[in-house]
């Protein structure tokens, strides 16, 4: 399947507006239009003006809908998405339409500054704590609690120096140390516990 990707540095130029669709509004959808404005040098004036014009609707779905709905009018942005023109009719007029399904969105640096939060995956999904023998499940390895999503979100704040500001992924090596024998049952035992008993019995 040929696809248009296009990657747009530009400002949102107009409000944007999220909402539910679907058969039971399952999915999140999130819609603005961006604007990008040419910049070239002209020599007859020796200074740089705007050229030519290019505005295109975005759509955002999903997890990255739930990010977008936090930008305003204004903030200057990154879209990278599938490139598409949607006719339609309107009064008798056959009229044309610029999309963009975005794939990701982001603040342009350049020109703002952001404060970035990762959405954190579960570590217990990142993560295998159960340990099965033949028979099924014999134990588990406890991971505490899991740590709640955070919605990624960023105020752009027009600047001239970019700042980002990122925290750190949970170690997970640290939590789980290998994998477990086959038919093992992991019973509070540390990682440091089992590699000092299997030291022991070689040594035996």
């Amino acid at each position: 399947m040929n696809e248009t990707m296009v990657t747009v540095t530009g400002n949102v130029a107009g409000d944007v507006i999220a909402r539910r669709v679907g058969a039971n509004l399952e999915h999140m959808l999130v819609t603005f239009r961006v604007a990008s404005s040419e910049r070239r040098w002209d020599k007859a004036s020796e200074s740089w003006v705007d050229g030519d014009r290019f505005t295109a609707s975005v759509n955002c779905w999903r997890r990255l809908a739930d990010g977008a709905r936090c930008l305003t009018k204004g903030d200057p942005v990154i879209v990278t998405g599938r490139l598409s023109v949607r006719e339609y009719e309107a009064e008798g007029v056959r009229r044309y339409m610029t999309e963009i399904s975005a794939v990701a969105v982001g603040p342009d640096l350049a020109r703002c500054t952001a404060d970035v939060h990762r959405r954190r995956p579960d570590v217990a999904q990142a993560v295998e704590g159960a340990v099965t023998g033949g028979d099924g499940l014999v134990g588990s390895v406890g991971l505490g609690e899991a740590t709640p999503d955070v919605v990624p979100a960023f105020a752009a704040t027009p600047s001239s120096d970019a700042t980002l500001a990122t925290e750190g992924a949970p170690d997970v090596a640290s939590v789980v140390d290998g994998p477990e024998p086959e038919g093992a049952t992991v019973t509070g035992i540390t990682p440091g516990d089992r590699r000092r008993s299997g030291s022991s019995r070689a040594s035996a």
